[in-house]
């Protein structure tokens, strides 16, 4: 008859993420299911056995708050007293343990523990938004400036067949050497041609032939 053999954690009734050296975690009962867990003053973490597996897993991320505040020298405790610094270079504050609820969330210790996971999430943020940026800054992707020379966005032009970009170039190419006649009054104006002004007065603001106009049909502007 086979068998499947229990492992270690199990067996210890310890937490799948413990371990026997710095990170012990046990699993045991306790009077409701409203008390999810707590650090004792050797640092051994204790979990509620019966609640679910994310509220272990929040249970465990907030006492290991606790735990970094007491191998900071932070935080002490035993069952006469608890001794808090706030900062590192803050004077300690003595409180004896019976003057004080210690379930309750408006403790100083508490209050850094609940919101601790919140500021290393925003730490990670702002630096992956930092990052973010200066990708965008070296090479212009997210920020709009991801077009091509055609006016297209690159992800686009990616997806589009040989043949659909190949007209979109020719078509690019006739209209750059298409020859235009804007400018053209400046030009001739600069060069003390006389017939300047009347060339200006001759074309629209986007260099295209009035109707009527006949004098730019034998000027030829020279390419740069």
């Amino acid at each position: 008859m086979a068998f499947k053999m229990k492992s270690v954690n199990n067996v210890l009734s310890l937490h799948p993420t413990s371990n026997h050296n710095d990170n012990v975690i046990k699993l045991v009962d306790m009077p409701t299911d409203k008390h999810w867990g707590y650090i004792d003053e050797h640092k051994t973490i204790h979990v509620n056995k019966n609640i679910k597996p994310h509220q272990m897993a929040k249970t465990i991320k907030h006492e290991k708050v606790h735990k970094k505040q007491m191998e900071e020298g932070r935080l002490d405790f035993n069952s006469l007293r608890y001794k808090w610094k706030p900062g590192r270079n803050a004077e300690t504050i003595t409180i004896p343990t019976d003057k004080i609820d210690t379930r309750r969330r408006d403790l100083p210790w508490e209050r850094e523990a609940d919101h601790k996971p919140a500021n290393i999430k925003n730490k990670l943020k702002g630096k992956l938004d930092k990052a973010k940026q200066k990708v965008k800054e070296k090479t212009g992707i997210g920020s709009g400036k991801d077009i091509n020379e055609y006016g297209y966005a690159n992800k686009d032009w990616k997806k589009m067949t040989y043949t659909e970009r190949f007209k979109i170039e020719m078509a690019h190419e006739d209209r750059r050497d298409k020859p235009t006649n804007k400018g053209l009054g400046e030009y001739l104006k600069l060069k003390g041609d006389p017939r300047a002004d009347e060339v200006i007065k001759a074309l629209d603001p986007d260099g295209v032939p009035l109707k009527h106009c006949t004098i730019t049909r034998n000027i030829k502007r020279k390419r740069k």
